[in-house]
């Protein structure tokens, strides 16, 4: 190879080298790799660290662009920050990223809008954050640090902040081509400081199940209730012949072991429990399809579900605080004592029915440990939410990046639509409309499928589509 050496950057401990060959611009002959470990090549001379390099290269930049298809905020903002406080302030920033789906509007909005209110508190003054909308999707991994005049450029695959395996080539010197090309990304983006535009309606297969939820039950728990003895089956048994909640106080006889119930030791309302099941009267199969991810329902429905929930909800909150506050009160010291006397007051039966008792190991000491948890995860009011939950609703992940992830969520939703594509549910009915199927129709879940596809093609679906009444 000739041409001549150039050094273009420092890294620590080591030095990155390009060569100027006739006809080409300065091409290092170091590539940039995240986790070079993966493949066995850290110790490379001709190997460097993705994050590092890139942490170098802004410590001395005046000024830095980077493009990207997708983003994560945290390490994004860690690498704008090796950019030093007293020189932050004349370091001129722009970010884009694409927007790959009108579903994540508002999501991508929120999330640069909360960089750059970072960026700005860290000492930025000059930042320019923008999103790429439309398709199709803006996909480019480009960053560029000027120091001055000097221009390092790194052009592969990763994005702002991935955490992935990654690689990137660099290469220094002015290019036109690219500065035009930057230019006219943000000619084209728009700066996350105006309004987000609107919402387009989903015309695919992706957008469609992007603009809806997933829903599921919170895990049954049994929170506050204490189960002091080793009971086998035969053993409950005798004990469902013979116990009542009158023989033993604080027994709680649904329970494996007849446990001790915490919340009738303080005389805590039953909304405090699991038991009373306001979820079922929701009807949540009405509004959703099921699949392997959980219930799907369209973003329509989600506020008539958490409408129906919200009076219980608050109810279950407000009875689970005031349980706190006697917990933390003199209820403790009622607790002790109503536990001892359900302890001896099982032992006796158990002795009178011919079962031996066996208390579990240290059972005051994990009694202790019983109470003080219950009274801390009551004392904070996101533990408090937690418990009055009964459904937990969150929106639609990105899986569309994994082909078996897809396929096994599309062939579970399209399999339970089509099961009860004639059903009187709204979302079905709603489905069974959009796709113009005549009433009482059979439909396999593959041409369920194929016919949603084609009618995305011809026809977005709006959200009027979905029926409420």
């Amino acid at each position: 190879m000739s041409g001549k050496l150039i050094e273009f950057i420092q890294t620590p401990g080591s030095q990155i080298v390009c060569f100027r060959l006739p006809g080409c611009r300065m091409i290092s002959e170091t590539i940039h790799v995240a986790y070079p470990d993966v493949l066995g090549i850290g110790d490379h001379d001709h190997v460097h660290d993705l994050t590092g390099s890139l942490a170098a290269a802004a410590e001395k930049a005046t000024a830095i662009d980077i493009l990207g298809g997708y983003y994560s905020l945290d390490r994004t903002f860690q690498l704008l920050k090796k950019v030093p406080r007293a020189k932050r302030s004349s370091c001129k920033i722009r970010l884009a990223i694409g927007l790959d789906a009108s579903a994540k509007i508002k999501q991508h909005w929120t999330d640069m809008r909360s960089l750059e209110q970072k960026l700005r508190e860290s000492g930025f003054r000059d930042v320019t954050l923008s999103i790429v909308t439309g398709r199709p999707h803006f996909h480019t991994k480009l960053f560029h640090f000027l120091r001055t005049t000097h221009h390092v450029w790194f052009v592969g695959s990763a994005n702002p902040g991935s955490d992935r395996h990654e690689l990137m080539i660099s290469f220094t010197g002015k290019h036109d081509a690219l500065r035009q090309y930057i230019d006219a990304v943000f000619i084209a983006g728009t700066a996350v400081t105006k309004p987000f535009p609107p919402r387009q309606d989903p015309a695919t297969l992706r957008e469609f199940f992007l603009t809806g939820s997933l829903i599921h039950r919170t895990p049954h728990q049994s929170l506050f209730t204490f189960d002091a003895f080793r009971l086998d089956p035969e053993d409950r048994e005798k004990m469902m012949r013979t116990l009542t909640d009158a023989v033993v106080p604080h027994a709680r006889p649904k329970t494996q072991g007849f446990a001790f119930g915490l919340r009738s030791a303080v005389n805590a309302p039953d909304t405090v429990e699991d038991e009373a099941d306001d979820v079922g009267r929701v009807q949540l199969r009405l509004y959703s399809v099921d699949t392997a991810l959980g219930l799907w329902a369209p973003r329509s429905y989600i506020d008539q579900v958490r409408g129906q929930l919200l009076s219980t909800q608050e109810a279950r909150a407000a009875a689970l605080k005031h349980f706190g506050e006697q917990l933390s009160g003199d209820g403790a010291a009622r607790a002790q004592e109503a536990f001892a006397s359900y302890v001896a007051s099982m032992e006796r039966l158990l002795l009178r029915i011919g079962i031996t008792p066996r208390p579990i190991d240290n059972r005051n000491i994990a009694f202790e440990r019983f109470l003080s948890s219950r009274q801390q995860v009551l004392a904070s009011d996101e533990g408090v939410a937690r418990l009055a939950q009964r459904l937990a609703i969150m929106e639609m992940p990105d899986i569309w990046n994994d082909k078996n992830a897809v396929e096994t969520f599309e062939m579970s939703f399209f399999a339970d639509a089509a099961y009860r594509i004639s059903s009187s549910a709204r979302v079905m009915k709603s489905i069974a409309r959009g796709l113009g199927l005549p009433k009482q129709a059979y439909v396999e879940a593959g041409s369920l499928r194929d016919r949603l596809t084609r009618r995305l093609d011809k026809r977005s679906w709006k959200d009027s589509e979905w029926i409420i009444d």
